[in-house]
């Protein structure tokens, strides 16, 4: 690890010194060649160079800030401050112009670059005189860091000496230099004047002056809004001086010559300097912002500072022998004898700071804008601006609590269930044992339970078959003894719990649909209550019972057997004894002795309704107190239809009141009901587990079949406590099917393609609209403050999508409506199983475009509030989020318009002929979505339109393709390549293979791009037409017509010989069935744990009665909603439609009839290019800035100091 930071901090100095040096030379060379190529050409170069970082520094701030949000428009400096601000600003332009235009021209480099360093040395002497006897570095605490800026006694008396020394050289040096004719008097007097001024304007008190806000929490804000004002008054005085001066220099100059000029007939010389200057310009700011994330500025930033001196001087002086510049002076030593007064004065200022301009941070990844005052630097005094603009605040006390990135951290995984596969199951419990076996986790002090919401789990005290299901995935999965979980009726139904192997808690939370809300939003409004009201209320008191009490046992109590009952009845309800007429007695069950019965233990006609299992003994008692059995295995089939009841494999520590009503109940063998062992209240006094339920307490919500590890969930829970604003992170999900086919593969490219362009985008430019609830974190508080605008009920049809099918778009929505970031981790990767069949994919489709729609226009509705209430919303994003409204909306139009015109293009047929046959055909198939058609017609109908569409589209894609690289190949060959609207095709290429290359873990989905292809007119006109036109169907859409997997073996005890003869016997009555004998399931407790379990018994309750209940603030009934939603269809297809078929064919008339068939600019082109340009540009710059910011950060934690915290961005409020 040593060895990696000093390679890292090596690496960088001499990359940052390599900038510095390349972008001094460039420029100090393009001033030098002033007199070697026309006047205007040389002028414009300059005022380029000088305008260019300055541009960038602007849209960097408009960028970044959002000036709208909350009044932040309205906060600036107080007036005195702006004016002096405005001053300064044409102040330094002035004397950068004349400096750059006067004099750099007419000295040699290595005369000219050392004397600038005179503006570091005024800092320190202004310092020396003031009363307080600090300056700048106020802010450091560490006495090692005050030493090196302290002005009092010896430091005071050196700085002033060293500053009259280096005032001294620099007049001599002018002087020599005025007397030798290489300045006239007027360059002399300037260069004298220009540098005093900038000594004074780049003063840090001056500086700080500037940009002083009213309030010190908006620091930022405050600095922000005032730069844009001093960035424009730069843009303009450069703009403006240098015109000026251009004039002033010749008699036949005006200001409409330099406008007459074209900026692209530069020498190749000129050309070069001037694309180097800029770029290296940019590079330099990139080195300077990661040398202050990775902490490392003492080294990188004083290092490449003082090195990049005389690395400049020793080249110029090699250029300059080689050209005989030294021959203007009359003595031939004394040249040499400048340079080395040069080189003192360029040492000086190093050596009064002692090396130590710049101090590394005491945190990693800390912002630049916390580090330096404005964003820009000046390449022709690139160090002496860069360390003027070197302001730290609060970067050494950033926050109150120094070790705040080493406290634990609480996830609570959720997961909702409906009617998931069995090896959807598997894989996500599969996921769960890895994460409570993860040292990873451990080691970065995280605390994990996990809690899965079944809907419809249970009915009546009895577990439905997908519950029997997940349950007997339990063993298998989990790594567990099934027999010592625990178990209880709640008001909402069944709740049982195991501690996994690794010691993460695992609860089963079966829902009773008849006793409280079905669907996913319900479920989630649950488990948000339920976590945020119930456990980590427990979660704190374990801590503190566990802290106190200092648990000497680290041992799990053990509690007696358990006992399974079986009733047996008839179809009359009579109670039937197959197996033996003590069947229904309690019969102690331990690991050592279960058995499986044969298939000759019951009758082919018997059903087996109920057994339950229940804990025998308190805590303390002894397995070896209860008798055991001689069992041996053997295996018995269930009835997979008629298993639906309670249990089905000894699992449940859940009490029965029809127990002790039995008539072949024993009291002597089975004693009377103890308290129940809960892992919950008897947390291990685990390192983990010592949590503190503050900003660091997460919810991940989960779907029931993803794939994930510990890895995802670190990288997505360090990202948010790095970011107290961050409400809810995403990671990148990628589909897998059970059965690979086309359709798969598609959306394996479509979700990778997503996540890679729009996720990115918007996580750099704004924030994450959604966070998809089948991976996703949330912050507590965050969930606390949109927990009750999330439990309204449905009362429209709008809501239907907004809140019944779109849940978590909604939910992210209302967290930015109340001021929470949402954020995009790539690192934070997971698998989810798609639709590997046809109808599930379109129904599937038709509610995430409708949830896309309807949570698009409430935004769209709210984005004033949005605007004034998130700091993520900068103008620009909103500007992207309107454009990507639009595309959406008018994705079926303009996909008529691609096949339109690719026919034309391709076999010549007019558009005015093709369009109206698409048309025609849309219009046909929305007239078969509206009819009363059965589903099944429906569905084939789509697919052969969608298979239709895909061929049709397939053939304009690859035969334009084609045609465009041999037009471009053509056009290329004759010299007349000019812009045309293919170009657009070949930039969307361009930057998905950019994006592949970002990317190079996923880069193979290029491959399954073909298949893309292929779906690209189905998923953009008919998927649209048919959601549309289905928007009356209310149903989830997928696994309506799965089927569970009920376990076909149980474990009892072994009673195989009376069994079968009573099986003989009964072999002439009719067919018996189980039932559930009322269970009841009333826990005695006793002590603290009957209190505990009466708390949560009493949340139940209440959450039931006030929220939850069926009954309870329904909204609008489904009747209703109904009607809502057919009467919205009616408009919505008609305005739909007429909108898309309105733009298609007025593009088309464009096309057809008012496009020019010579050169320029392809109407086409400009049309499209407004449309899909401005998100295109933001999503390739969006995922670049995102993947260099991964690359930054895991930089900084794999090879940066380890004794230093991550910065944690507060939570702006």
């Amino acid at each position: 690890m040593e060895l990696s930071k000093v390679i890292l901090k090596a690496a960088l100095l001499v990359l940052t010194t390599a900038a510095f040096c390349v972008c001094q030379l460039s420029v100090f060379y393009l001033a030098r060649r002033k007199g070697h190529i026309p006047s205007t050409r040389w002028y414009s170069s300059i005022f380029i160079v000088l305008v260019t970082p300055e541009v960038i520094s602007l849209l960097t701030v408009i960028w970044n800030t959002p000036f709208l949000a909350k009044g932040n428009l309205w906060k600036w400096p107080r007036l005195k401050n702006v004016f002096t601000g405005v001053f300064v600003s044409l102040l330094e332009v002035t004397c950068i112009c004349l400096l750059t235009i006067e004099v750099a021209p007419f000295l040699p480099v290595f005369h000219y670059f050392p004397l600038l360093n005179i503006v570091l040395l005024t800092a320190p002497f202004v310092d020396a005189f003031r009363q307080k006897g600090v300056d700048f570095h106020d802010d450091v605490e560490n006495s090692e860091k005050k030493d090196c800026c302290s002005t009092t006694g010896k430091s005071k008396a050196v700085r002033i000496g060293a500053f009259l020394v280096g005032l001294c050289l620099s007049i001599y040096i002018i002087f020599i230099l005025r007397r030798d004719f290489v300045l006239t008097d007027v360059a002399s007097v300037i260069f004298a004047l220009c540098l005093i001024a900038l000594s004074v304007a780049w003063l840090p008190t001056v500086r700080n002056f500037i940009f002083e806000p009213r309030l010190p929490s908006d620091n930022v804000i405050y600095r922000n809004n005032v730069s844009v004002l001093y960035h424009v008054v730069k843009i303009a005085g450069f703009c403006f001086f240098t015109l000026w001066l251009f004039t002033f220099e010749a008699e036949n100059n005006t200001f409409s010559t330099i406008f007459e000029i074209d900026v692209f007939n530069f020498d190749i010389t000129t050309s070069v300097l001037i694309t180097v200057s800029c770029c290296s310009v940019l590079v330099c700011n990139i080195f300077t912002s990661l040398s202050t994330k990775w902490s490392c500025n003492r080294i990188v930033l004083n290092g490449s500072s003082f090195i990049s001196g005389p690395i400049i001087i020793g080249v110029s002086i090699y250029l300059a022998l080689t050209g005989n510049a030294l021959e203007n002076f009359t003595d031939d030593s004394l040249p040499y004898t400048i340079l080395a007064l040069s080189l003192i004065l360029w040492a000086l200022p190093f050596l009064v700071w002692k090396f130590r301009l710049y101090e590394d941070t005491d945190y990693l990844l800390v912002p630049t804008e916390h580090v330096f005052t404005c964003y820009s630097i000046n390449p022709f005094f690139l160090t002496q601006h860069l360390f003027a603009n070197y302001t730290p605040q609060n970067i050494f006390e950033q926050c109150s609590d120094k070790y705040l990135n080493k406290k634990a951290t609480t996830i609570f995984i959720c997961t909702t269930m409906y009617r998931e596969a069995e090896y959807e199951m598997r894989r996500l419990l599969i996921s769960l044992r890895k994460l409570s076996l993860s040292e990873k986790l451990k080691r970065e002090n995280v605390y994990i339970e996990t809690h899965i919401f079944l809907d419809g789990g249970a009915e009546g005290g009895r577990l439905k078959e997908f519950a029997l299901q997940l349950l007997s995935l339990v063993t298998d999965t989990l790594h567990v003894d099934i027999t010592e979980g625990t178990g209880c009726q709640t008001p909402y139904g069944l709740q049982m719990l195991w501690m996994v192997p690794g010691g993460m808690q695992i609860f089963f939370h079966f829902k009773d649909n008849k006793k409280v809300k079905a669907k996913k939003r319900w479920s989630q409004v649950m488990y948000m209550n339920y976590i945020i009201e119930h456990r980590t209320k427990k979660v704190s008191a374990e801590q503190r019972e566990v802290s106190e009490s200092s648990l000497k046992d680290s041992q799990w109590p053990r509690t007696k057997p358990n006992v399974i009952t079986i009733t047996v009845t008839d179809e009359n309800g009579n109670i039937s004894h197959p197996f033996d007429e003590n069947v229904n007695r309690p019969i102690a069950l331990t690991k050592d002795n279960l058995s499986v019965y044969s298939e000759n233990s019951i009758r082919d006609n018997d059903t087996i309704d109920s057994f339950s299992v229940h804990s025998m003994g308190s805590e303390g008692d002894h397995l070896d107190d209860y008798p055991s059995h001689d069992m041996t295995g053997s295996c018995m089939n269930v009835d997979a239809v008629s298993l639906s009841s309670f249990a089905s494999i000894p699992d449940l520590r859940i009490y029965r009141e029809s127990l002790k009503s039995n008539p072949n109940y024993h009291k002597d063998d089975c004693p009377d009901l103890p308290s129940v062992f809960t892992v919950s209240s008897h947390v291990q006094s685990t390192e983990s587990s010592k949590v503190q339920l503050d900003e660091r307490s997460y919810i991940l919500a989960t779907d029931a079949d993803m794939g994930f590890d510990a890895d995802a969930v670190l990288n997505a829970m360090r990202l948010s406590n790095e970011n107290l604003g961050i409400g809810g992170i995403c990671g990148i999900t990628h589909p897998i099917g059970k059965r690979q086919s086309p359709l798969v593969w598609n959306q394996m490219f479509e979700y990778c393609k997503d996540f890679w362009s729009t996720k990115s985008a918007q996580n750099v430019i704004g924030s994450v609209m959604c966070c998809p609830g089948c991976f996703s974190l949330y912050r507590l508080s965050a969930l606390t403050d949109v927990m009750a605008d999330y439990a309204d009920p449905t009362v429209d049809s709008l809501g239907v999508f907004t809140k019944d099918t779109g849940e978590d778009r909604w939910m992210c929505t209302l967290m930015m409506l109340r001021g929470w970031q949402l954020r995009y981790s790539y690192a934070a990767r997971n698998t989810t199983y798609c639709p590997d069949n046809f109808g599930e994919f379109i129904k599937q489709r038709r509610r995430w475009i409708l949830s896309d729609l309807a949570n698009s226009l409430l935004v769209m509705k709210n984005i004033r509030q949005l605007v004034r209430n998130n700091n993520c919303f900068s103008v620009a994003f909103s500007v992207y989020l309107l454009q990507l409204f639009f595309i959406t909306l008018l994705a079926p139009g303009s996909t008529i318009l691609m096949l339109a015109i690719g026919f034309d293009f391709i076999f010549h047929i007019e558009t005015y002929v093709t369009a109206p046959i698409i048309i025609v055909l849309i219009l046909a198939y929305t007239g078969v979505c509206v009819s009363d058609v059965r589903p099944k017609i429906m569905e084939h109908v789509t697919k052969w339109f969608m298979v239709f569409a895909g061929i049709a589209g397939s053939i304009v894609i690859i035969g334009s393709g084609y045609f465009v690289t041999a037009d471009i190949l053509r056009e290329i060959e004759e010299g007349t390549l000019q812009f045309q609207e293919h170009f657009l095709i070949f930039s969307v290429v361009i930057a998905l293979f950019y994006a592949a290359i970002l990317h190079p873990r996923d880069a193979w989905v290029l491959v399954c791009g073909i298949w893309y292809v292929f779906f690209f007119p189905a998923l953009y006109m008919v998927l649209p037409v048919y959601t549309i036109c289905n928007l009356v169907d209310q149903s989830w859409g997928t696994r309506e017509d799965q089927k569970a997997e009920i376990p076909k073996s149980i474990y009892l005890p072994k009673m195989k010989k009376k069994l079968k003869k009573k099986k003989k016997k009964k072999k002439e009555s009719k067919v018996p069935r189980l039932t559930d004998d009322d269970v009841s399931s009333v826990f005695q407790m006793e002590g603290e744990d009957r209190h505990q379990e009466e708390n949560e018994q009493e949340f139940w309750s209440r959450i039931v009665d006030s929220l939850l209940g069926p009954e309870i603030n329904r909204g609008s009934d489904k009747a209703q909603l109904a009607a809502l939603l057919l009467s919205l269809r009616r408009k919505s297809v008609v305005i739909f439609l007429v909108i898309n078929f309105i733009w298609a064919i007025s593009v088309c008339v464009v096309y057809a009839f008012l496009l020019s068939s010579s050169g320029g600019l392809n109407a086409i082109g400009v049309i499209f290019g407004v449309i899909y340009g401005y998100s295109l540009s933001v999503q390739v710059i969006g995922m670049t800035v995102c993947r260099v910011n991964d690359a930054i950060t895991w930089i900084a934690r794999l090879s940066c100091d380890e004794d230093k915290n991550i910065w944690v961005h507060p939570r702006e409020t």
